[in-house]
C-alpha cells in the first residue's frame, strides 16, 4: 500500500529580497489549489496558509533555496 505523498508548498525570499518563490511538488500545487478554490468560494475575504512552526500544516517546513528566507505565514486576500 503506497504511503500519503507529503505535501511540499513552501514560499520564499530571494537573498535581494526582490522577488518570491513558491515551490511545490504535485501535492503542494493541489493544497494551493484547494485554498484558492475554498476562498473563491468564500464569503471571507482572505485565506492563509501557516508552516507547522505557526500552528498551520498548509506550508510545508522545508525550505528549498538555500540562500532564500523561509515564509512561516502567507495571507491572501480576494477583493470584490
Amino acid at each position: 500500500m503506497k504511503g500519503k505523498e507529503e505535501v511540499i508548498l513552501s514560499f520564499e525570499v530571494t537573498p535581494d529580497a526582490e522577488a518570491i518563490e513558491v515551490h511545490c511538488n504535485p501535492a503542494g500545487l493541489e493544497s494551493l489549489r484547494r485554498a484558492l478554490s475554498e476562498l473563491a468560494e468564500s464569503k471571507d475575504n482572505h485565506v492563509h496558509l501557516l508552516a507547522p512552526q505557526y500552528g498551520g500544516e498548509e506550508l510545508s517546513e522545508m525550505k528549498v533555496g538555500v540562500k532564500n528566507t523561509k515564509v512561516l505565514s502567507v495571507k491572501i486576500f480576494r477583493w470584490s
